[in-house]
């Protein structure tokens, strides 16, 4: 059995659309709905009929304590994590549904594309610092997001995947990616804040993400169409 996983906090504007796409697939996200939440998306969740559980995190970021209670809370064999602003490709659910029950491992690493607006475009970037992969230097930013919860202990680690032990984790074909869509519903400046909020957590943790937060402040080099 596979969950879908979503922390989520402060996501109406993009939330709704969001799920109609999951349902369109035949899926139902469990969402975490962090307690600090102060828009409308607990109301459109509600309204929705989503499958919601509430917690509050011990720290004021995804990592202090969602992931864990998340996919200890899905009861599912394996978990799809993602964030409330990404969304799986085609190829992804397609790789998953038989990866699922064929693999012995304890997770997978997933590639995920960051989308942003460059002349008129959606782009994703392939700059070299996106490739951070020791065992596979050609895999476009991997994310361990498919594993099984029982097999694993997490971790609240900022910037992490919240997970203790990727050393087993197999990796998902490039082509089976999830989409970062931050870029495209939020502004600079909001994303500029959240920046400085986890830079005020841990510092230096989060300026070298600079290109991932704020695409708008790099060139053109290493850009792909997402179409790509």
């Amino acid at each position: 059995m596979l969950r879908v996983v979503i922390p989520t906090r402060d996501s109406a504007r993009w939330i709704g659309l969001l799920l109609e796409a999951y349902r369109e697939r035949g899926i139902e996200p469990l969402y975490i709905l962090d307690t600090r939440s102060a828009d409308a998306t607990r109301d459109i969740l509600t309204v929705m009929k989503a499958d919601v559980i509430s917690f509050t995190p011990a720290a004021d970021y995804v990592e202090a304590g969602m992931i864990e209670f998340g996919s200890r809370a899905a009861q599912a064999e394996w978990v799809l994590r993602l964030d409330d602003d990404e969304f799986p490709s085609d190829a992804l659910l397609d790789w998953v549904a038989g990866a699922t029950t064929r693999s012995v491992r304890d997770g997978f690493y997933v590639s995920r594309r960051d989308l942003f607006r460059r002349d008129g475009r959606i782009v994703y970037n392939r700059r070299r610092s996106s490739f951070t992969s020791a065992a596979r230097p050609r895999f476009l930013n991997p994310h361990a997001r498919l594993y099984r919860p029982s097999r694993l202990g997490f971790h609240q680690a900022l910037h992490a995947s919240g997970i203790v032990d990727e050393t087993l984790f197999g990796f998902a074909p490039a082509a089976a990616f999830f989409v970062h869509v931050s870029a495209l519903v939020t502004s600079p400046a909001e994303r500029l804040e959240k920046v400085r909020r986890y830079e005020a957590i841990a510092t230096g943790s989060t300026w070298r993400l600079a290109d991932e937060y704020l695409p708008e402040l790099f060139g053109t080099d290493h850009l792909s169409p997402a179409g790509d």
